[in-house]
């Protein structure tokens, strides 16, 4: 029944990666290195590279072959990094920071910002604001889903057998960034997500705003968060940039699903727990939190050179005791994240929900 159960859950979802699929793929010309794996009872292999449309393109056997690449290809995988439509987004998203940090205004001001702009439709999509004439210069990436720009060509295409599948592109800078105003987080490993909320704890002022959002990776089950700041500059047009400053934070737990251990990366300040009612703080590195051990207080605080950025704040270790009752269980957390800055103030701060649940392979 396990094994049924499992198959249909994979099949679910799959289903949406099939939508934009047709029929008429083109020979094999450079298979990549093959490598066939079983898994209980599904038959599933590396796919091949294929010269498609005057492109190298990845063609899966397979759904289920599929499914296995999306869980294990890391992003530093050379179709990743080469040539898929992510990397193309990844070298415009480089460029203008570059060319930022090497001219600054008179970048924003010149053509070769115009030039990256138009060259980028395809791939990114920016932000103008009618109202006050203020713009964010960084682009956002167009791609509806993550991983699936992860195994796209650069024209948006990847093949599964006889069809060929095409990426789902958002048409606006607000449909890109949800109406919420927060970037989509799509895992990479999207077999082992469920129940999948992206939060978004957003803090602004006039002229300086932050963001913070709490995430699970899938394959290392670390909890990380990654932080924004920016602030706004010009006069008779203004824009965003990115910029550096602290960060401070505070999340809240309600409930686990999975041991929680506090191994923070570098660059956090202080992590500390508020106990006795909030009055007193402790240090809570290396900290173990447990399943149904009640609500938890975290404060943290991260000081950056950089305006963007992602850090580990700790990581699940889940139960490998069959007979314990967590055995299985997904790693969950659920609760809120209240986020602001040295240029948002507390009473500015951003705060959302966390309702985050990633599924043991």
């Amino acid at each position: 029944m396990r094994i049924y159960y499992s198959v249909f859950t994979l099949l679910c979802m799959v289903v949406p990666f099939l939508f934009s699929c047709s029929s008429d793929a083109p020979d094999l010309e450079h298979p990549l290195k093959q490598e066939s794996i079983n898994e209980g009872e599904s038959y599933v292999s590396a796919p091949q590279m294929v010269e498609f449309e005057g492109e190298q393109t990845l063609k899966f056997k397979n759904v289920m072959s599929l499914q296995h690449y999306l869980q294990h290809v890391p992003e530093t995988d050379s179709f990743v990094q080469k040539h898929s439509f992510f990397s193309s987004y990844r070298a415009v998203e480089r460029s203008i920071s570059d060319g930022i940090m090497r001219d600054s205004v008179l970048f924003l001001e010149g053509d070769e910002y115009q030039t990256i702009k138009i060259k980028s439709q395809l791939y990114a999509l920016y932000r103008v604001s009618t109202v006050d004439g203020a713009y964010d210069p960084y682009p956002v990436c167009r791609a509806r889903s993550l991983s699936e720009s992860m195994i796209a060509n650069k024209s948006g295409h990847y093949l599964i057998g006889d069809s060929i599948c095409t990426l789902g592109l958002s048409d606006n800078y607000d449909e890109a960034i949800g109406a919420s105003g927060s970037y989509k987080e799509v895992s990479l490993y999207p077999i082992h997500s469920h129940g999948f909320r992206a939060n978004n704890a957003f803090g602004k002022t006039s002229n300086r705003k932050c963001r913070g959002v709490i995430g699970v990776d899938a394959n290392s089950k670390r909890l990380y968060i990654k932080v924004t700041a920016q602030k706004q500059v010009g006069f008779i047009v203004r824009w965003w940039i990115r910029y550096a400053t602290t960060y401070m934070g505070r999340l809240i737990i309600s409930q686990i699903g999975q041991p929680i251990i506090i191994e923070p990366s570098g660059g956090f300040e202080y992590i500390r727990q508020l106990v006795r009612g909030g009055t007193v703080t402790e240090d809570c590195v290396g900290k173990k939190f447990l399943p149904g051990s009640g609500r938890h207080i975290i404060e943290f605080a991260i000081e950056r050179e950089t305006g963007d950025d992602t850090f580990t704040l700790g990581k699940f270790m889940p139960v490998d005791d069959r007979t314990d009752p967590l055995y299985g269980q997904p790693c969950s957390i659920k609760g809120q994240i209240e986020f602001w800055s040295r240029g948002v103030p507390y009473g500015d701060r951003g705060s959302d929900e966390i309702d985050l649940s990633i599924a043991i392979s």
